[in-house]
């Protein structure tokens, strides 16, 4: 399949080939070559847009110049400018029809990556591995862009997730400062609404996170009388480093098991089965 750089490289070797044609023509053939490198070079930038839309304007414009130039052919004769017409109608059409064709499938990719993006987020599976389409494949488009497209949609997923389901968690008990005195944290729907109460009860206590503290590093400790403690220890701006408990006993592994729910019914179901990471409880790999 033809990439939008190839295709745009050959729309410019084409106008060129166009204007050295026409350099002992009249000055017709000269404003046609002109004319025609422009459509050409005009098509190349519309691609880049990945417009379905784009591409049929496009395909509109090369039929109606073949016509014109089948008219001109059947009315006045053949002529460089009629035979010109039709042959960049002839190039121009099924480059679009191609193009047109693989940005509708490249829109609905997207589509289809975002709505399994917002189900992984509703899950707190995000930092697990999601297996997305990335809207560029076969077309020459920018990797590096189109994932950090699909990086936004994730923060703006989570952003939107986390202030949906806030207001519901509530965070009991003592300071925090030692086990007797954990901080209860319940009322999360997953871990990562968990997680971000976490750091409020922190940003309240102690002030602007990465100003006036630092995470320092984080720890479970599920030893004691089987409770599950999440264990934070922060840097202050004085230099000391206390160490926040908090008991996440009602929120963690919430996640881990939803998730292996759906994986044994795509399994059973005969649905394709989607790679996870089975390390998806660690503290340590999760998307923050």
């Amino acid at each position: 399949m033809f990439t939008i750089r190839f295709y745009a490289i050959a729309f410019l070797l084409y106008a060129g080939f166009l204007l050295f044609w026409a350099g002992g023509a009249p000055l017709g053939a000269r404003v046609f070559a002109l004319s025609a490198s422009a459509v050409l070079l005009a098509m190349s930038i519309l691609t880049w847009r990945r417009s379905p839309l784009a591409a049929g304007l496009v395909l509109a414009v090369a039929i109606v110049m073949i016509a014109m130039g089948l008219v001109a052919c059947l009315g006045t004769g053949v002529s460089r400018n009629a035979v010109g017409m039709i042959v960049s109608g002839l190039v121009l059409a099924p480059g679009c029809l191609v193009l047109r064709s693989e940005f509708a499938k490249l829109r609905v990719a997207a589509a289809t990556s975002e709505a399994r993006l917002d189900s992984a987020v509703d899950r707190s599976r995000a930092h697990q591995r999601v297996p997305v389409e990335v809207a560029n494949a076969g077309i020459g488009g920018d990797d590096h862009a189109e994932r950090q497209r699909m990086l936004e949609v994730v923060r703006a997923r989570y952003v939107e997730m986390i202030a949906k389901h806030a207001g519901a968690v509530r965070l009991e008990g003592g300071s925090g400062d030692s086990l007797e005195t954990a901080v209860v944290v319940s009322g999360a729907v997953n871990e990562t609404v968990g997680i971000n109460a976490e750091y409020r009860c922190l940003e309240r206590r102690f002030g602007r996170r990465n100003r006036d503290w630092h995470l320092v590093q984080q720890r479970l400790d599920n030893s004691r009388h089987g409770r599950i403690f999440d264990v934070l220890r922060i840097r202050l701006a004085d230099g000391t480093e206390p160490e926040i408990w908090f008991d996440i006993a009602d929120f963690f592994g919430k996640s881990k098991v939803d998730g292996q729910a759906q994986h044994r019914a795509r399994a059973e179901g005969g649905g394709r089965r989607f790679a996870e990471s089975p390390e998806g409880t660690d503290r340590d790999r999760r998307v923050r």
